[in-house]
């Protein structure tokens, strides 16, 4: 696949010419690239895109041959004929795609981000970026968006993830994309501060472009609270949640877990323990379920010693795959990507020396943009996990902390309550995966419990064994759908 987008980029480019432009009538404004790095780098392909919609790209090449090297410059001249409504200019994203002497394009580890204004000129510089790939720094007020997601979905989740990374050294799996989701229909009905708050981390849309993937959301009313309609049909219409009127602090926790069990096709039981606290007036439920083969079927190998981070070992049985795959090989890491049958979904698995920065979006996203094709022996151990936690400390801990605060939360969108205001009493998630010869199955379910206040080229075959802890994601065009790690494969 990555080939074949190779040769259409280059066709493209050949194709359109439209590498360093000469200056053309009408406004425009330049972006000024100075390397700060040695490179290994013969042409350097930008794309630009308006918020998420990519506007077009351009190539620029050395005529001699050569690469490029430190100190020098280049520039890159946008004209408003190059932009489908040349008025807009805002959230103006440039992403650099870099290629080498044998043409193996690879993308740089982030992309930049700012309003740009006709007239003006933009210094951006390429350095190391500490990973054996690069990054861009503009000298001028930009953000830096990571280009592991388009724009930055999943940015809470990983947040998540890194904390519950730090605390628990077992298996773990977790769902970033089920507890956005769930938070995204709680936000709908923030105001004030507390929406403020909700703005500073979230960034980008939250979208499933695979069939075997699917989504289900839910809103459970206590019969003592009465919802503002706008709100109901907003999580009805934008979010096609189901709408249940109920008595939460009766056996509704039952119910509930029901529907959660039946949308994740039994992956999911019990979410809820035991009955919900009477102050309890609202409940958001989201649920994520994923089944998909390879796009190559595993076999079985048979047992093989798997090693724990201890130094003890466990015997697991594991799967087997020889074929052309997109591999991480740096000095920390080393890593497969092993794509499902929908070709827009893969399993990464990538293990080191140090897992834990692995939990954070921007190392994650650098690895997955330095990924070539190479040929390799897959050893995958087979394993299932399931974990749940709480995370209302998580979440305070990075930033969202007025909606858990019986005083200062604003949820004054779901409800008009003056005298008892609402807040957030618990975020839960329960998360599940199996992974085996066929492929993997998976689930999520996130629950939001809402209360009142009453006082979240072939080469040589190279063996790649994962007999010693890895981190693994599920990744859908971009989307972090389940994130985790095994540590031990027997599941003790």
């Amino acid at each position: 696949m990555k080939k074949l987008f190779t040769i259409i980029l280059a066709v493209a480019l050949m194709l359109t010419g439209c590498a360093q432009r000469a200056q053309e009538d009408g406004r425009q404004f330049t972006v000024r690239l100075t390397l700060d790095a040695d490179t290994a780098v013969s042409e350097f392909c930008p794309e630009y895109f308006i918020g998420p919609e990519l506007q077009g790209w351009g190539g620029v090449n050395r005529t001699d041959g050569t690469c490029w090297q430190k100190g020098e410059q280049v520039t890159f001249v946008y004209t408003e004929q190059d932009f489908r409504d040349p008025e807009n200019l805002k959230d103006f994203t440039l992403a650099l795609l870099m290629g080498g002497e044998e043409a193996d394009y690879r993308r740089c580890a982030n992309a930049l981000r700012w309003d740009a204004e006709y007239g003006k000129e933009y210094a951006v510089r390429l350095v190391e970026d500490g990973l054996g790939g690069y990054r861009l720094e503009g000298d001028f007020p930009c953000a830096s968006i990571s280009s592991l997601l388009e724009g930055g979905n999943n940015t809470i989740g990983m947040d998540v993830f890194r904390q519950l990374m730090a605390e628990n050294t077992g298996n773990l799996v977790f769902s970033p994309l089920s507890l956005e989701m769930a938070l995204a229909m709680l936000f709908e009905g923030a105001g004030g501060n507390t929406q403020e708050q909700f703005d500073q981390l979230y960034c980008g849309s939250l979208a499933l472009t695979t069939p075997r993937a699917s989504l289900a959301n839910s809103l459970w009313i206590d019969d003592q609270l009465t919802v503002r309609d706008s709100y109901v049909s907003l999580l009805k219409d934008g979010y096609e949640a189901e709408v249940f009127n109920c008595d939460l602090a009766l056996d509704t926790y039952k119910k509930i877990n029901g529907w959660v069990e039946e949308k994740t096709k039994g992956m999911i039981r019990n979410l809820f323990q035991q009955p919900l606290s009477d102050d309890c007036v609202l409940a958001l439920i989201n649920t994520l379920y994923f089944k998909a083969c390879w796009l190559e079927t595993m076999k079985e190998s048979g047992p093989r010693p798997f090693n724990r981070a201890d130094g003890s070992r466990v015997d697991a049985q594991f799967l087997t795959a020889a074929g052309t795959y997109d591999c991480i090989l740096t000095d920390e890491y080393e890593g497969v990507i092993i794509p499902y049958d929908d070709s827009e979904t893969y399993f990464l698995a990538v293990k080191g020396t140090d897992l834990s920065r692995l939990s954070s979006h921007d190392i994650l996203s650098q690895l997955l943009q330095q990924a070539h094709s190479m040929q390799v022996r897959i050893n995958l151990p087979r394993f299932e996990i399931e974990t749940a936690a709480e995370l209302n400390e998580k979440l305070i801990a990075i930033g969202l902390t007025d909606v858990f605060d019986p005083v200062k939360a604003d949820l004054s969108g779901i409800a008009d309550i003056t005298e008892e205001n609402l807040f957030v009493s618990k975020v839960l998630q329960k998360s599940r995966i199996i992974v085996d010869s066929q492929g993997t199955e998976a689930a999520s379910a996130t629950a939001i419990v809402v209360a009142k206040n009453t006082s979240a080229a072939p080469q040589q075959l190279r063996e790649m064994t994962f007999d010693e802890p890895f981190v693994f994601a599920v990744i859908n065009n971009g989307c972090l759908l389940f994130v985790g790690r095994l540590a031990d494969p027997s599941g003790k």
